[in-house]
């Protein structure tokens, strides 16, 4: 918002008969604002008509520069020059009354005169001037008095204090108080400096001479600026100085002297920082030195320097042989003047810290005493920063089935409270957790906290990975299983089972006997089938911890299907026994590619040697089997219907007879 001061300035020139331009005097405006400057005129030719008129602004930018033009134009046409401080900022408006210039954005720089140039264009011009006036506020005034004090025995004024106030535009004022009375001008001595941007910034220093009743008195600074339409204050804070009573030959030592802490609030932990000081009667006041009594510990014998506990706080070290000891020596520590910084603390800064004055007598024993405990989580005689011990550590293998105990141990100054989580679940709660009867489920990472309720900024924390292993499990009460099923059907295998690490799935399907009988003669056929093609896995799936296999088999004759699961824990099979069973009007089926199906068929007759013999011969049957399925393999035996290979002789009532047949032959006999 701008304020303006209007005033009324008349040029009048021979050409014209009459004439008058009037503007504002000043405008002021706070800094970033925009400003309006307004100018009239009112010219008439020798008839009383509006004349015609040229307007041009100028600006000056300073008192004795020279005029430089920024805007010119009539009823007709305008123009902002270019490459100016102001060609992007201004915008113009003029009739045959007025014009009026408009500045965006007003910067410090904006400081100056403007000028309005009127001119008729036959007979003359006129010319009114405006200031233009920018005011940016200061800074609120800091104020910083002497830390030494001040002697009321000093001749000459002291210093006192010193008041500070940046970012002012125009240049501001200091004026001190001495509970809230004005000083006299002379009793501060500013410094005035401005920065690049044109910013004013003022330092003064009050210089008093301090009296006896100058003790309690309290000194601030009040700093005036000027904005648009008038002037503003702001005051500082007040500042007490202290005031020597005495000529600084100090007969008044302390005799006494208080300790505290000044920060933090309430319990201390590790990497807090701790402010402690001290304060004495003495007059002046005092510096110090400050100690701390050294603390060891006992640990089952063992001395420690770096304790782990600090001392009259183990609260949770029942049954330990623990200990604080105070040592007969003191530590110095660095300080500044009655304050003593500690940052950041561990437990070894736990202790008894004093501070003695420097003015007490050599002999006289005042000081002042603090103890200072720093609250911790740890492990007993480990670092500083190990967190807590987890029993078993990193990572535990237990088989399915087992019982494991896991503990999670923090000693602490304060009494503490232990959470056990698991993929984010509380699972139990104390140092101790009891894992029973493990299942496959109780894989997984856990993961304890342990805090102190007392001081919930104290916490430590710890994990342990539990890895359960087992061997192979079938899914499912039966482990052999019965099917009959038609010759020339197929049949689905399942076979499902769980274990950890995953199991693997294999099968091994083979072809069993067949007995058949052929003109009333009990005939039994031991048989050898070997066809890739009779069987096929059609599903296998599996997740984390379960594999399941299905196979589908196409039924030629009995099969004893075996499912072979195992991992590196155990193995296990679960058995399939299909009996096949023959149709008298079911064509042999036809399997399309390789296919060999041997046979050894022996009649019923007397004696058992012959037995014997049968199932040496099924052996050497089921290698030459192996052996041809191998050729098959390798592409040396070409894929189709499997040949006959008759064997035969002629049978007699007396005698045993062996027939070594095919499947067809077998067919042909049973019909």
């Amino acid at each position: 918002m701008a304020f303006l001061k209007r005033t009324f300035v008349v040029f009048l020139y021979i050409a014209w008969t009459k004439g008058e331009l009037t503007t504002q005097e000043t405008v002021e405006v706070y800094l970033g604002d925009s400003a309006q400057i307004l100018c009239q005129y009112n010219v008439t030719d020798g008839n009383n008509q509006p004349s015609d008129l040229f307007v041009q602004w100028f600006v000056r930018p300073d008192i004795r520069g020279s005029l430089e033009p920024i805007f010119y134009g009539d009823d007709k046409g305008q123009k902002v020059l270019d490459n100016t401080d102001y060609s992007d900022r201004i915008n113009v408006t003029l009739d045959y009354q007025e014009t009026q210039l408009t500045i965006q954005n007003v910067q410090l720089s904006d400081n100056r005169q403007f000028i309005c140039h009127v001119q008729e264009k036959v007979f003359g011009f006129a010319v009114v001037t405006t200031d233009l006036r920018v005011f940016a506020p200061p800074d609120a005034p800091v104020i910083k008095d002497v830390m030494t004090g001040i002697s009321v025995t000093n001749e000459m004024p002291s210093k006192v204090a010193s008041c500070e106030v940046r970012n002012s535009f125009p240049e501001p004022n200091i004026t001190w108080y001495k509970n809230s009375m004005p000083l006299m001008s002379s009793a501060g001595h500013a410094n005035v400096s401005r920065d690049p941007r044109g910013f004013f910034s003022v330092q003064s220093t009050l210089e008093y001479k301090a009296v006896r009743e100058d003790e309690d008195a309290y000194f601030s600074c009040e700093v005036s600026f000027f904005v648009p339409g008038g002037v503003r204050t702001l005051e500082s804070n007040s500042v007490n100085i202290t005031v020597y009573l005495c000529v600084c030959v100090c007969l008044d030592p302390s005799t006494k002297v208080e300790m505290w802490r000044e920060s933090p609030q309430g319990l201390v932990k590790e990497g807090d920082t701790v402010e402690l000081r001290c304060h004495g009667d003495g007059n002046p006041p005092p510096s110090f030195i400050f100690h701390r009594k050294q603390v060891s510990f006992t640990v089952r014998g063992v001395i420690s320097v770096r304790p782990c506990l600090p001392p009259s706080l183990l609260s949770n070290t029942v049954g330990l042989d623990i200990g604080p000891k105070y040592i007969d020596q003191d530590v110095d520590l660095e300080s500044s003047g009655h304050v003593l910084i500690l940052s950041p603390v561990s437990r070894n800064h736990s202790g008894i810290y004093q501070c003695r004055p420097l003015d007490s007598d050599e002999y006289a024993d005042v000081k002042g005493e603090i103890q200072l405990p720093v609250h911790f989580l740890c492990c007993l005689l480990c670092s500083d920063l190990d967190p807590a011990v987890v029993v078993p550590k990193d990572s535990e293998v237990m088989l399915k089935g087992e019982d494991l105990t896991a503990t999670c141990n923090a000693l602490s100054s304060l009494k503490t409270h232990t959470v056990w989580y698991k993929d984010g679940k509380q699972v139990g709660t104390g140092n101790t957790l009891h894992l029973q009867d493990a299942t496959y489920g109780t894989t997984g990472q856990y993961h304890c906290e342990v805090s102190a309720p007392s001081f919930p900024a104290l916490h430590s924390s710890g994990s342990v990975h539990i890895i359960v292993r087992g061997g192979p499990q079938l899914v499912g009460e039966d482990q052999e299983v019965q099917l009959e099923e038609a010759i020339g059907r197929m049949v689905n295998l399942s076979c499902e089972a769980e274990g950890s690490p995953l199991p693997s799935i294999s099968w091994n399907i083979i072809g069993t006997q067949v007995t058949k009988k052929a003109h009333d003669t009990a005939l039994t056929c031991f048989c050898v089938f070997v066809s890739p093609q009779n069987w096929k896995e059609v599903v296998r799936k599996s997740n984390e911890y379960v594999a399941q296999s299905v196979v589908s088999v196409n039924v030629t004759s009995d099969i004893r299907a075996l499912c072979n699961v195992s991992n590196d824990v155990g193995t296990e099979v679960k058995a399939f026994n299909i009996k096949a069973i023959p149709s008298v009007t079911t064509p042999a089926p036809f399997t399309p590619g390789f296919s060999c199906s041997l046979c050894l068929c022996v009649h019923a007759a007397k004696g058992s040697g012959v037995i014997i013999v049968v199932i040496i011969l099924c052996l050497l049957l089921l290698a030459i089997s192996s052996v041809l399925y191998f050729l098959y393999r390798k592409g040396i035996i070409p894929p189709g219907r499997s040949g006959n290979l008759d064997i035969t002789s002629e049978r007699t009532p007396k005698d045993d007879v062996i027939e070594m047949v095919t499947l067809q032959r077998v067919r042909k006999l049973s019909t």
